[in-house]
């Protein structure tokens, strides 16, 4: 399930870069006209028109790659979920956040309780317990008793005089004196066993005491992350809408122009991934916990 949730979540992201590209292409092509008209009328420099050029002829493989990766991504959907290839599907939501209210300590304590590898591994540490304490029976010696009770005569004459009561009581008791070692050597490879088990339980939960504490911080990191890269998507858009207006001017070079689209493009990309890696720490951090964070898709 986390897999599949993991795809989906990058398909989406893939889609709102694509997005992003585009509107760089857009963008850069709309720059490369409007420097080609006024080349044309003798207003700017060849150089200017060559870097314009330039700027636009490097977005499109942008776009190239991103479409590639979204085609695989939604290819490699299919083959989890066990579609046919040629099928078309359509993915429904989109991305979201908001401020989550997270207990660290209650996710700690769910992800001890309920994640499923640790869950396996007690079993599998009961089932060695089992195991040895079985082994360790083979040292006890097997007692077993039978009593026997019967009334019966002699004669076939039925009266009370003929007839006796007859009663056994056997007591047997069996214990192995030499079985080649071989008891000694069970019981040391249970001990084994469970010593290991006990080691690995220890790992796994140490491991999951990380991973809870580094998906808490990463969740208010990335969502301050994501703060941030709304503000600078909205300052890069106003540097580019300044530039424009300065270069028309004279006031700044076509460098510096094609420099603010760059800083669009990059600040799209910043935001779209830690809106990305949000997502995926709620993700994986449900998956540890068994707790619904009611994140991600909205």
């Amino acid at each position: 399930v986390l897999n599949v949730r993991k795809m989906f979540y990058n398909i989406q992201i893939m889609q709102e870069l694509l997005k992003a590209h585009n509107e760089a292409y857009a963008l850069a092509e709309s720059n490369y006209n409007n420097v080609k008209k006024s080349f044309d009328l003798g207003m700017v420099s060849q150089y200017d028109l060559l870097r314009a050029e330039l700027a636009f002829s490097a977005t499109r493989p942008d776009v190239l790659r991103v479409e590639n990766l979204l085609e695989t991504s939604m290819l490699g959907l299919k083959l989890m979920l066990g579609l046919p290839s040629s099928r078309e599907i359509r993915l429904q939501g989109e991305l979201g956040y908001r401020l989550l209210q997270l207990e660290r300590v209650k996710l700690l304590q769910s992800s001890l309780k309920n994640r499923s590898e640790l869950l396996q591994l007690q079993m599998q540490k009961q089932k060695i317990d089992n195991l040895l304490k079985i082994t360790w029976a083979q040292y006890i010696p097997n007692f077993s008793l039978v009593a026997n009770y019967s009334y019966q005569s002699d004669y076939l004459k039925f009266n009370s005089s003929n007839w006796d009561d007859y009663f056994n009581i056997s007591l047997g008791v069996s214990f192995p004196i030499f079985s080649g070692l071989k008891r000694s050597a069970q019981v040391g490879e249970m001990r084994v066993m469970k010593k290991i088990m006990d080691l690995n339980l220890k790992q796994l939960s140490d491991a999951t005491r990380l991973e809870v504490e580094s998906g808490y911080r990463t969740i208010n990191q990335e969502y301050e992350n994501i703060q941030l890269g709304l503000k600078n998507v909205e300052s890069a858009k106003e540097g580019v809408r300044i530039a424009e207006l300065n270069y028309r001017e004279g006031m700044i070079t076509i460098l510096e122009l094609n420099s603010s689209y760059n800083e669009l493009t990059r600040a799209k990309v910043n935001y779209l991934q830690a809106l990305y890696n949000y997502n995926i720490a709620i993700a994986e951090l449900e998956k540890i916990t068994g707790i619904d964070i009611n994140g991600g898709v909205e």
